[in-house]
């Protein structure tokens, strides 16, 4: 069980998740409600699009899968002295969404200049309300008479998560991708938050769902997704010349390698939850950004589940 806090030591709720491992939390709801007014309060003063320089470590979906989260960190760094953008779609699917969001919330809060956190479809409401998320609060918390207030405020604070971001100007990272309303990069800036709900076919809504697909040269209507649009090779050199970008990375679908090119590899999805749903046999991966803009992918698979004893715990020490 995880000591008492008073207030909240943030930084002591941190270095317990890491030296604990990869085991389920007993989290008392006041000590998530303290950790979601914090975050909210960092997330409310970013903008829309948030730019970055590298070095960077790029992660993809993650999914409730709390014991890859901890792979990540302990294969490429510590929260500490590593910065990391994540893409979005924390929750859902997996079966510890509530140890994932609550860990890299508390990373976000402690560590402002070295984490960075972006919104997926996953956190929408309507989105996580069918696909896990609010059924493991409920599941976990119907005792306390507290999962409807816990679960709201979750999805108050996505709704403050930054959309988009640059990487040294010319790399953009966006949890789907393009759309045909996109005409600068100020579009981005432009999104407004907090949306709790995003509006259908607005901006948001179409760059949370996008999809690239070789089947459409422009963009066509995202069927598979039932909104949005996917993007082909003439909507991304003309979306390319007019955000001033060289580069996409997106996340948002299972690939089998963790990363995989699309369009003369002008575009990359990249997917960090490997053995994704227990169904799928990818591998994870996530993408390093040098301090001279080059990258490097490292691919990973699955780490023990959570309460395997042979995964290791992770010293914390700064």
């Amino acid at each position: 069980m995880p000591r008492e806090y008073v207030g909240l030591d943030v930084r002591g709720l941190i270095r317990e998740h890491f030296e604990r491992g990869p085991l389920e939390w007993d989290y008392r709801p006041d000590v998530i409600l303290q950790l979601l007014d914090l975050a909210e309060k960092s997330l409310s003063q970013q903008p829309s699009l948030l730019e970055l320089s590298s070095p960077l470590v790029v992660c993809g979906d993650l999914h409730g899968q709390y014991q890859d989260l901890l792979q990540i960190f302990q294969k490429n760094g510590l929260p500490f002295n590593q910065r990391y953008l994540f893409l979005g779609d924390y929750v859902d699917r997996g079966t510890h969404s509530l140890e994932t969001v609550m860990l890299l919330l508390a990373c976000r809060v402690e560590y402002p200049e070295n984490v960075y956190l972006l919104r997926g479809n996953h956190e929408i409401p309507s989105v996580n309300k069918t696909y896990g998320f609010l059924g493991e609060i409920r599941m976990r918390y119907h005792h306390a008479r507290k999962w409807d207030v816990v679960y709201r405020r979750f999805c108050e604070v996505f709704a403050h998560l930054p959309v988009a971001a640059t990487i040294n100007s010319q790399v953009l990272c966006v949890h789907g991708g393009l759309a045909p309303s996109l005409k600068s990069i100020d579009d981005f800036r432009s999104i407004k938050k907090p949306q709790y709900e995003p509006a259908d076919e607005g901006l948001l809504e179409n760059i949370l769902w996008a999809d690239p697909s070789p089947e459409c040269a422009l963009f066509s209507a995202n069927s598979e997704r039932g909104c949005s649009f996917t993007y082909g090779n003439q909507a991304i050199d003309e979306k390319f010349r007019e955000l001033g970008i060289s580069l996409l990375v997106r996340a948002h679908q299972v690939v089998d390698h963790g990363f995989e090119f699309f369009a003369n590899r002008r575009v990359v999805t990249l997917f960090s939850a490997p053995g994704y749903h227990d169904y799928y046999e990818n591998l994870g991966a996530v993408m390093k950004f040098a301090r001279d803009g080059t990258y490097t992918f490292d691919q990973f698979d699955s780490a023990p589940p959570v309460g395997n004893a042979t995964f290791a715990k992770i010293p914390y020490t700064e």
